[in-house]
């Protein structure tokens, strides 16, 4: 692969430069080769906007990035991020790696196939997006034989479960549902339902059986993989984060052993060009912040500018790499082997960088909350445009195993300070994620409570509001405001009268036994 263009190089070393002529010039450089159109779908349901295609990359589709947040307010913390698998059979390397796409693609939509045509191609090129609230109103519907609104249910209606895929039936393919009737067949029209994780989300399938891959230039390693993106609307740090679920299958007859699997992010919190990056090992996470504390130019986040982290849910973070973006041993890579290496923490000779005489396992380990330990502010380097990777234990992937993985992307921003206190804001916000994960998410499985079974209605409303919901489940109900004060409280009950208030949006929040609250919103006309 070649190095980076050096009209490139220019834009990241040039402060004043915006940040929308990087995207140009890497749309630049991707033009010169093609990439089959992807489906797209926004995942919007809580603060963070969140742009996913069919396969590939997350937040970027080879011509515009989105990972807004707070949303609207056009600004962005990440530009680009990226799988990167490696495992070596029989001593031979196979790898698929991703990063802009700039010379070639390494994945493709849709299931591991013995025969790819172009109905397939067709087909499997969708994201499904699923909110739960879709679910619930749906199912309202069937259980009351009213009349279901096909494009409102598309999605349901033709999610790629089990006997569900008009194009031929494949285990590879199917997506996860509730099987009411147990008979192993999605029928949605019967009570079937997909089995989703959070208030939404997108579901797609890709794959890397590919003749070759022109990306990275590794070996295929024919490997299937299935991804979950999803969001949940609350009122704390989860507000301000999304997660990812990579389900990731042998389909070779190969076995891989020393299977190394690397998240690669690419952060411009703002204004890209006065970045850090960092590891907190404690906390399974690579996070980049700004460089110093003012956020500069309209794409930037100003004072207290925020700090954003990539999370390992499901595994512990064993190696972290970054690297410039030139062309030195811990430059860009461009072969195969580069990509593995770096998934080691070793530069592009495979060869171990020391630290005061320690090899290094983990690039800027230290704690700029607490300015202790090895930091890049510490170690005073100029502020730049950063990439990153963690990577997970290396693994053994048989034929037909598959290998789970739970990441998560969580912003937060101090509300006074320096560059400094949202790293420290970060910490907490993350602590706060993984808690709630570890609490929540056994596996692959998610807990449930009352809240999969809420449904308001009628939205919009004039008179009465209907909540359809168990009500010894219920502790007490509230009303709220856009400006969050509540201006109804009411016990337990399934009909709320709110003819009194002014036409506008507003909150109802339902809380359970628990303590546990669930808000959605409703329009009174």
């Amino acid at each position: 692969m070649p190095h980076v263009h050096p009209c490139l190089v220019f834009v990241l070393t040039n402060k004043k430069i915006d940040k929308h002529l990087k995207q140009l010039l890497i749309v630049g450089l991707i033009g010169l080769i093609t990439i089959p159109a992807q489906a797209q779908k926004l995942l919007n349901i809580n603060n963070v906007k969140a742009l996913i295609t069919t396969n590939g990359p997350l937040f970027y589709d080879g011509k515009s990035h989105i990972f807004e947040v707070p949303k609207g307010s056009n600004k962005s913390t990440v530009f680009s991020s990226a799988i990167w698998i490696g495992g070596v059979s029989n001593n031979n390397l196979y790898l698929a790696a991703e990063t802009y796409r700039q010379q070639g693609v390494d994945m493709q939509s849709g299931p591991v196939l013995n025969n790819y045509t172009s109905t397939t191609n067709q087909y499997w090129n969708r994201v499904w997006g699923i909110k739960k609230t879709d679910i619930q109103e749906f199912l309202y519907n069937i259980q009351n034989n009213i009349s279901v609104n096909t494009a409102q249910f598309i999605d349901i209606l033709e999610w790629p479960a089990k006997g569900n895929i008009p194009i031929g039936d494949t285990t590879q393919g199917s997506a996860p549902f509730i099987d009411v009737n147990n008979n192993r067949k999605y029928e949605p029209t019967k009570g079937d339902y997909p089995k989703i994780k959070g208030d939404m989300m997108l579901y797609s399938v890709m794959n890397d059986d590919l003749p070759s891959h022109t990306e990275s230039g590794g070996a295929p390693m024919k490997i299937e993989i299935h991804r979950s993106t999803y969001a949940y609307q609350t009122s704390n740090h989860l507000n301000n984060s999304i997660f990812v679920d990579y389900k990731i299958t042998n389909k070779s007859n190969r076995e891989y052993d020393s299977l190394l699997f690397s998240s690669w992010v690419d952060y411009d919190l703002g204004n890209f060009t006065d970045d850090y990056v960092g590891t907190d090992v404690n906390r399974n996470m690579i996070y980049g912040y700004n460089g110093d504390d003012n956020d500069e130019d309209t794409i930037g986040y100003g004072n207290t500018p925020p700090a954003q982290a990539c999370v390992l849910l499901s595994h512990n973070l064993y190696n972290s790499m970054y690297y410039y973006n030139d062309n030195t041993i811990i430059g860009n890579p461009s072969l195969p082997e580069h990509y593995y290496y770096y998934m080691k923490s070793r530069n592009k000779t495979n060869t171990e960088t020391t630290r005061n005489g320690i090899k290094i396992k983990h690039y800027f380990d230290g704690n700029p909350c607490e300015q202790t330990g090895w930091t890049e502010g510490i170690d005073k380097l100029n502020p730049g445009d950063r990439r990153i990777l963690g990577t997970i234990p290396p693994q053994f992937l048989a034929p037909e195993s598959e290998l789970n993985i739970t990441m998560a992307f969580v912003y937060a921003r101090a509300s006074s300070g320096n560059n400094l206190s949202s790293v420290c804001e970060l910490q907490t916000a993350v602590d706060e994620v993984k808690n709630w994960y570890n609490n929540h998410l056994t596996g692959i499985k998610e807990k449930t409570n009352f809240q999969c079974d809420v449904i308001v209605y009628p939205n919009p409303t004039r008179n009465l509001l209907n909540v359809n919901v168990d009500k010894k489940m219920l502790s007490s109900i509230s009303i709220v405001n856009l400006a969050g004060k509540a201006i109804l409280n009411s016990a337990s009950t399934n009909i709320i009268d709110v003819s009194m208030l002014d036409a506008g949006i507003y909150f109802i929040q339902l809380y359970d036994k628990n303590g546990l609250v669930h808000t959605k919103k409703f329009i009174k006309q």
